[in-house]
């Protein structure tokens, strides 16, 4: 079946579905037969696309039940869990995309290609973080992402989109560090939108941290971008900070609000090898280097 509508993306804290368009021919369904999934969903597509989301989301239901595998089903689920999502039926929608979980970790690898498996999942994920965020559930929502990144399928989704839907759970959380620096991911990954506008607005907002955590100071800078290359290169963020004054370079690991989010961010850097400290944050001392 062809594949014609991408996940919804989430903006300014809601949600805003976005489709495709599609030129290929739907197969005509001859009077005397049952009509397979696949001439359902492609239905159901159709339905999507026109913005008829009722009429959607009902075919995506019944396509979800006339699919032969789990993987077909996974999909079927999740696209129905869309439109619940975009009709405001929240609980409906956080059930849609649980079935569509149980049955993509149900699906044989052998029968998958590992890339569509893992887009899939990623999508789910994604949808289960959307609803519980929009049910004001946000340390659900922050557990879904963080399965995303453990699994390893961050590269799946935007990142831009990713940065922004993190940062949205840690403010909703009152964890102003993680929330800025998210924030401030998003808003350069997402250059040629306008959300990135306001993902700069929302970190200015909480440009109030008291805590810096580092991974080492170095009068090189070659010798702390090497350090902060490393560190992302095993999933911690970091970005080199020149100090006004001093020629000298930190590895940033963050600016946070409460000292222990401060030490947490120092102590995954120290996990991997590279000793990290918290200090004061005295706004004005640093300035982030391009």
């Amino acid at each position: 079946m062809v594949r014609r509508i991408r996940p919804a993306a989430f903006a300014a804290g809601l949600l805003f579905s976005s489709v495709l368009s599609c030129t290929t021919t739907r197969p005509v369904v001859p009077s005397f037969r049952r009509p397979s999934a696949d001439d359902v969903m492609e239905r159901a597509s159709d339905r999507y696309l026109a913005g008829d989301l009722s009429g959607a989301r009902d075919l995506f239901l019944r396509g979800a039940e006339a699919s032969a595998t789990s993987h077909e089903r996974a999909d079927a689920w999740y696209w129905h869990g869309r439109c619940e999502l975009s009709l405001g039926r929240l609980e409906e929608a956080r059930c849609s995309f649980a079935a569509a979980l149980r049955a993509a970790e149900d699906a044989m690898p052998h029968r998958v290609r590992l890339d569509v498996r893992r887009d899939l999942m990623a999508r789910i994920l994604v949808g289960l973080a959307d609803v519980a965020r929009m049910q004001s559930k946000d340390a659900d929502s922050l557990s879904h992402l963080r399965r995303i990144e453990s699994e390893g399928l961050a590269a799946r989704v935007d990142g831009g989109e990713f940065a922004y839907r993190k940062a949205a759970a840690y403010e909703a959380l009152d964890r102003a560090g993680p929330a800025r620096k998210h924030y401030l991911r998003a808003a350069r990954l997402l250059r040629a939108s306008p959300l990135s506008a306001e993902a700069r607005r929302r970190a200015a907002r909480l440009a109030r941290a008291r805590y810096l955590a580092t991974a080492g100071v170095y009068s090189a800078r070659s010798s702390a971008e090497n350090v902060a290359r490393e560190l992302k290169s095993r999933g911690v963020e970091a970005e080199v900070e020149s100090f006004a004054a001093g020629g000298r370079y930190a590895v940033a690991l963050g600016s946070y609000d409460r000292y222990e989010d401060a030490r947490a961010a120092a102590a995954e850097a120290s996990a991997h090898g590279f000793p990290a400290s918290v200090t004061p944050h005295r706004p004005g001392r640093e300035r982030a280097v391009p």
